[in-house]
C-alpha cells in the first residue's frame, strides 16, 4: 500500500420525513474538501418533501434508496451491507460535519492497514439557548456522528434492531472500546441539535425498558430513569433541555457560520 494512500470513507445518511433538515446534512458531506468519499442516503419513505431534496442533490449522491423500513437502525444495518468504503460514517438527518476539512483533517496517513477506527467530539446544540455539549468518547460511549468505523470492525459488529430505541447503546456494550483498537482523536468532528429518540420524554419509558435488557447495571439504570422523569414531569422537554445544557453545556462563538452553504445551495 502506498504512503499517499486515501482510504475510501462511506459517509451514511438515514433520513425520514426530515425536509427541515436534509439539504443542510447533504450540503455539509458535498463541501468536503476530502477526495475518496462514498456518499449513502437510505430515506425510509418521505412523504414530507425529502426526497425531493435528495433527488435535487443527487449529483452528490452515490447511492440513495427510498423504502419503508422497520426504524433508523435497520436503515443503518441496510448502509453497513451496500457500504464499500475503509471506513464508515453516520451522518443522520439534522447532523453535519464540524468544517468542510473534517475528514480531510484525521490522521489518515498515519496509518497501516488494517485501519484502526478513529473517533473525535461531537457538539450538541441546544434548539433554546446559546449553549452547546461536547460529546467525547469514551470506554462507555461512542457519539456514532464522531466515528469512523474500520471495515473490519463494521464488518463484526451491527446493530441489533430487536431494540427500536437503545441499539446504538447496546451495540456499544459490545463493541467496547478497551477490546477494540480504536483511535480517540481531539478533532471536532460533527455538530447535532438536541433531540430525537434518545432525549425526548416521548421515548423514556421505551427506553428505560430496553436499557433493562442489555444494561448488567439494573439499580443505575432505574436511578437514572426515575431522575429523568421527575425532570421531565416537572420542567417538560423544553425546560429539560434548558436546564440540562445551563449545567452541563458551555457558551460558544464558532459556530455559527462554519460553511458558506449558499455558494453550493440549489
Amino acid at each position: 500500500m502506498p504512503n499517499n494512500y486515501l482510504p475510501k470513507v462511506s459517509v451514511v445518511t438515514v433520513t425520514l420525513n426530515a425536509v427541515k433538515y436534509i439539504e443542510e446534512t447533504i450540503l455539509s458531506v458535498a463541501m468536503q474538501t476530502y477526495s475518496n468519499i462514498e456518499y449513502i442516503v437510505i430515506d425510509g419513505g418521505s412523504t414530507d418533501g425529502t426526497l425531493e431534496i435528495i433527488k435535487q442533490y443527487d449529483q452528490f449522491i452515490n447511492i440513495w434508496k427510498s423504502e419503508v423500513d422497520n426504524g433508523i437502525f435497520e436503515a443503518m444495518n441496510k448502509a453497513f451491507n451496500l457500504a464499500s468504503g475503509d471506513y464508515v460514517n453516520f451522518l443522520n438527518a439534522g447532523d453535519v460535519f464540524f468544517s468542510p476539512k473534517t475528514i480531510e483533517e484525521l490522521p489518515f496517513l498515519e496509518m497501516r492497514k488494517p485501519f484502526k477506527s478513529i473517533c473525535g467530539k461531537n457538539l450538541f446544540v441546544s434548539n433554546y439557548t446559546k449553549y452547546i455539549i461536547e460529546t467525547k468518547p469514551s470506554s462507555r460511549k461512542l457519539p456514532h456522528q464522531a466515528l469512523f468505523m474500520a471495515r473490519k470492525d463494521f464488518d463484526k459488529f451491527h446493530f441489533d434492531t430487536m431494540f427500536k430505541y437503545c441499539a446504538d447503546s447496546e451495540l456499544w456494550t459490545r463493541y467496547l472500546p478497551e477490546k477494540h483498537d480504536i483511535l480517540f482523536i481531539d478533532n471536532y468532528i460533527s455538530v447535532s441539535s438536541f433531540g430525537g429518540i434518545s432525549t425526548s420524554s416521548k421515548y423514556l419509558l421505551d427506553r428505560f425498558r430496553e436499557n433493562l435488557q442489555f444494561r448488567k447495571n439494573k439499580v443505575s439504570v432505574l436511578t437514572r430513569f426515575f431522575l429523568k422523569l421527575i425532570a421531565y414531569v416537572f420542567l417538560g422537554d423544553k425546560g429539560y433541555e434548558v436546564v440540562y445544557f445551563f449545567f452541563r453545556g458551555r457558551k460558544i462563538k464558532f459556530i455559527d457560520k462554519i460553511y458558506n452553504f449558499d455558494s453550493i445551495r440549489r
